[in-house]
């Protein structure tokens, strides 16, 4: 729930985490679903 709408839309969470400057071991949308 607490995705961003950008990582539900690309489950490329560690690429887009990464362009984003975001953590992507904090957030992993792609594990979620």
């Amino acid at each position: 729930s607490g995705v961003r709408e950008f990582d539900e839309k690309r489950l490329e969470c560690p690429k887009v985490s990464d362009q984003k400057g975001l953590r992507v071991e904090a957030r992993t949308p792609c594990l979620a679903q």
